[in-house]
């Protein structure tokens, strides 16, 4: 065998064996690597207080397709060893029900999940895509949310505040179809709290009065998913902010990742990820 033949077929045996770890990857390990992003914001705004103020963010569960009681107990496990004073969901707890029924069992198992969820200060939602796909998917994403005591922000502005009751942030939660009369009110906001905004889509902040947004958290493009070029195109769709950070002007826009999978059950560089930030005066 000459020297340009081995050469060859080592090539080949090492590009088959990269081919099959990525696959295991992509196929075993991905999907399950529920990873901590830990953030962390300071801004003169926010007020002193005897301790940090710390939001865990959540999105894209698609609980009737890939996310199961393991998954589910795995992420409950995470965010309540954090010991947050707020919990925060992003939106699509379900998804494309006609293909993927939610059965009674998995309402149940979801429902009790959402309810051990620790959350002093609060716990709050908004609906995604998914959840809205039709009036059912709607009602039932909204009544296990509710039931898990979770409020869900449907064009709203709240105060949070800290252990001590002073606000601490603004808090601003948007649906699909955000109405002319939110963006007028956020454009009448002051500068005087420090303003985080949850939607689905990092693009809808174009509905709101952007200048006002300190800080945008949103979800639905699972980071690409399969993150790879042409294949990660089906997850990100047309959303133009994708990247897990952006600065666009004066606001901060962080995609998350997602806590499950959709459309297929696999990921590449883009694990399943929940988010932590930490709020201290400046």
């Amino acid at each position: 065998m000459s020297k340009v033949t081995k050469t060859i077929l080592g090539l080949l045996f090492l590009l088959l064996v990269g081919i099959g770890g990525l696959y295991l990857e992509a196929t075993f390990f991905a999907p399950n690597r529920l990873t901590l992003r830990e953030e962390s914001i300071v801004d003169q705004r926010i007020p002193e207080s005897s301790s940090i103020f710390q939001v865990a963010y959540i999105s894209d569960f698609h609980y009737n397709q890939f996310m199961d009681q393991a998954k589910l107990d795995k992420m409950i496990q995470l965010i309540n060893q954090q010991a947050v004073d707020v919990i925060l969901f992003g939106g699509d707890l379900i998804s494309d029900l006609n293909a993927h029924p939610l059965s009674s069992e998995q309402q149940s198992q979801l429902l009790q999940g959402l309810d051990q969820l620790s959350a002093p200060l609060g716990k709050f939602a908004i609906l995604g895509d998914g959840d809205l796909e039709s009036e059912y998917s709607k009602t039932l994403s909204s009544s296990l949310l509710t039931k898990a005591d979770f409020e869900i922000l449907d064009n709203q502005i709240i105060q949070l505040v800290n252990h001590e009751q002073q606000p601490i942030l603004r808090l601003i939660g948007i649906n699909q179809q955000a109405d002319s009369e939110l963006k007028s009110l956020t454009q009448e906001l002051d500068d005087s709290l420090y303003t985080l905004l949850i939607s689905h889509k990092a693009s809808q902040l174009s509905l709101v009065e952007a200048s006002a947004i300190d800080l945008l958290l949103s979800g639905h493009t699972h980071g690409g998913q399969i993150n790879v070029p042409l294949l990660r195109d089906t997850y990100l769709g047309l959303e133009i902010h994708t990247k897990p950070t952006q600065i666009v002007k004066t606001t901060r826009i962080d995609v998350s990742n997602g806590v499950s999978q959709r459309i297929e059950n696999r990921r590449l560089f883009s694990n399943p990820q929940v988010s932590i930030y930490s709020f201290k005066s400046k």
